[in-house]
């Protein structure tokens, strides 16, 4: 599965030099962190990545990150969360709904740099930019559920593809990967693969919420820079 691009793009009807600026601003290859966002309270930035992307909000809610190693499920109760703040943020701002011609979903969300505006985003970049307001901790039952979660369905992925070009293409898979393969039903190695990935995947969780928080507080900068120019986020690449 292809890697999304989470970006903004300028309005049509803008000066050159504000057009090449908004375009230079650099995108966030897509990372992980949204179920952690609800865990720690928030919402509203959360709920605008996630339907950038195309998630259907449904009892049930699959949410790829961009590559099967790393999908991660979302809750039903976080899908409920997702539904009602995205009806809050509607009565805010303008946004426009896109039919999801890349994914498997129904329909992705453009959100205006208007949302920028909305002093619960601004708290909640600042909280995620901020390492000591949102954190993934090791010491918490909850952030650890989430994460073996994550490694056990990555280790579920990785066995899958090794066995896919096993069948496939047998030639051009190592030795290592077909070593590798044999443990695919064993429970102590995946428990050994989990226990040695997760400071690991907690770092790396926790280095992706700081990266939104900067993100969406770098592009305030420049929303406040041309406050008159509508800008847009959007998501491209598969659901």
């Amino acid at each position: 599965m292809s890697e999304l691009c989470f970006y903004i793009i300028p309005p049509k009807n803008v000066p050159k030099e504000i057009k090449e600026e908004i375009e230079k601003f650099p995108g966030i290859w897509f990372v992980t962190g949204i179920p952690f966002m609800f865990e720690k309270g928030l919402k509203y930035i959360p709920t605008i990545i996630s339907l950038a992307c195309g998630m259907n909000v449904t009892e049930e809610v699959r949410y790829s990150a961009g590559d099967d190693d790393d999908e991660f499920e979302i809750s039903e109760e976080q899908a409920k969360i997702i539904d009602e703040t995205f009806e809050e943020l509607k009565q805010k701002v303008k946004v426009r709904k896109r039919k999801d011609l890349e994914g498997g979903w129904e329909y992705r969300i453009n959100w205006p740099s208007d949302v920028l505006d909305l002093k619960e985003v601004q708290e909640e970049a600042k909280k995620l930019a901020n390492s000591n307001e949102v954190i993934i901790s090791k010491d918490n039952p909850k952030d650890i559920a989430i994460i073996r979660g994550m490694l056990e369905r990555r280790w579920t992925n990785e066995m899958a593809s090794i066995e896919y070009w096993v069948r496939e293409r047998p030639e051009i898979v190592a030795e290592e990967a077909k070593q590798r393969l044999l443990l695919k039903d064993d429970k102590q190695a995946k428990e050994k693969y989990i226990e040695e990935n997760t400071d690991l995947e907690i770092e790396s969780e926790n280095n992706s919420l700081r990266e939104w928080g900067e993100y969406f507080l770098k592009a305030l900068e420049l929303h406040k820079k041309y406050p008159k120019v509508r800008f847009w986020f959007i998501v491209t690449g598969p659901s």
